[in-house]
Parts: C-alpha cells; structure tokens; sequence
C-alpha cells in the first residue's frame, strides 16, 4: 500500500518504510505457524498484564447457555484497567449466571477472568456482522453490572443440581 488518496496525515500514522501497520497482533509458535490475538486499540492492559479479548470470547463462547459474547476493557483506578464483559444467554437466572461464572473460572486465567458482567438481549453488531469492542463498551459501563460476587456468595445446596 502506498497511502491513503489524498491524505498523507492517515498514510504517515500507518506506513512505515513502505510497511502497513495493520494493528493485529500475533504470535509465532515453535512450528512457525501464525495465530493472531486481536487488535492492537482492543488489547486490554490490566497492571502490566496483556489480557486478549478474543481469547475470553472463545472461552466464554463455548459455554452451552450462551448466544454471543464480547469482551472489552474499561477504566480501573488501581490497575489502568480491567476486564468487562457483554454476554446473551438463553436463560438469564442466578443458577445460569452461576455456572457461567464458574465455567469462566476454570477455562481463563485469573487475570483474563472478567470482573464487570452486563446482561444484554443481543450483542449488537455492525452492518458487517463485527461485533464494535469501543461502541459495547461505552454501552456497558453507562449501565449497572451483573453483581457477579453476590451470585456466587450466595449459591446454595439447591444449585448443585439444577430443578
């Protein structure tokens, strides 16, 4: 790529020495095989640590409850900042809400586990079907969290099996 037509201030943000910035990020594995991680602006930096939305995604993804799911980073005052999450599940009760949390718990590391929760209906999404991290986010934190921590406090002997 040679630049942007007529606009050498977005070209001269992106080229270097006739490279292309993409922003993705990447890792090369022992075998030389490329996997890409995410996007360098949606890279969350919670105290130093890289945490990759799309590595929640996939994890929480899998879940058997959930319709669609995006993670994003928003504001911490201890840690720069910290791990959300946007997620549409088939059934929004305690004992879902529960077992998603501890399906999270056992598939990510502490670090990359969110610590804000938003129930929505849909994830919405762009007119290209990508899901917006920055647009979600801003949606999210304007709203109340799931109180996660109280969820899981309270889990008694009658969720152990579900009714």
């Amino acid at each position: 790529m040679r630049g942007y037509l007529d606009r050498d201030d977005l070209t001269a943000q992106v080229v270097n020495n006739g490279w292309f910035a993409t922003g993705d990020i990447g890792v090369i594995d022992d075998r030389g095989w490329l996997t890409l991680r995410g996007r360098e602006r949606e890279e969350i930096n919670k105290g130093g640590m890289k945490v990759y939305p799309g590595d929640i995604d996939s994890v929480i993804e899998r879940f058997t409850a959930t319709l669609d799911v995006c993670s994003f980073a928003y504001a911490d005052p201890l840690l720069g900042e910290d791990v959300g999450v946007a997620v549409a599940l088939k059934q929004n009760d305690d004992f879902t809400l529960r077992e998603l949390h501890r399906w999270a718990s056992e598939h990510l590391a502490v670090h990359q586990l969110p610590q804000r929760w938003y129930l929505l209906e849909e994830i919405p999404r762009t007119s290209r079907g990508k899901v917006n991290r920055a647009q979600i986010a801003q949606y999210c934190v304007a709203r109340q969290p799931v109180d996660m921590a109280a969820l899981v406090r309270a889990a008694g002997p009658r969720d152990a099996v579900r009714d």
